[in-house]
């Protein structure tokens, strides 16, 4: 079975609180030979789902991009309402003491170092992210190796019609190489 080199192939998968897409593209190369570019949150994963690229493929340039989004992202963040009514105390009291006049935007507040807190417990860890990944990148290199076998197969329909023209132009110079011969002398 022929196939090609080039290929593209992509998935997304979710997880409780996650989604992963991933897109995987191929290159003709002697060898085997993956670039990965990663969401920080699944960049510890880097090596198994290259690893799950390797049960698939074997040889050619192959190109992994994989982005993480939280799908709880209310979960994510928080509001320390008293690191913001600090805030507000210390801003009521130097207004006072320079006569400042005006009021204080919500907006601005939330921009304050340590207003909002990101939950790092919120970010799933590797044993519950870990297989979802693995389907994830499957999909997407299953998906890549189905459009390099159709390509394959466009291919050889192309190289079978080329083979025939071939042998016509081939069975017209054997028919006319004596006749030219003969022309010749």
């Amino acid at each position: 079975l022929l196939k090609s080199m080039t290929g593209y192939g992509e998935a997304r998968v979710s997880g409780d609180g996650f989604e992963l897409t991933f897109e995987v593209k191929s290159v003709n190369n002697r060898f085997l030979k993956i670039t990965s570019k990663l969401s920080e949150e699944i960049l510890p994963l880097q090596n198994e789902m290259e690893e799950e690229i390797r049960k698939i493929i074997d040889r050619g340039s192959i190109f992994l991009i994989a982005i993480f989004r939280a799908t709880r992202t209310s979960d994510l963040y928080e509001i320390d309402e008293g690191v913001l009514r600090k805030y507000l105390q210390q801003i009521a009291g130097i207004s006072k003491r320079l006569g400042l006049e005006g009021e204080i935007e919500i907006d601005d507040l939330l921009l304050l170092p340590g207003v909002v807190r990101s939950e790092e417990s919120a970010v799933p860890g590797k044993e519950a992210v870990l297989p979802i990944a693995l389907e994830g990148v499957r999909k997407a290199t299953l998906d890549l190796v189905a459009m390099r076998e159709r390509e394959g197969k466009n291919l050889a329909r192309d190289f079978r019609a080329r083979g025939k023209l071939l042998r016509r132009i081939l069975g017209k110079v054997a028919t006319g190489a004596p006749k030219a011969i003969e022309a010749y002398r």
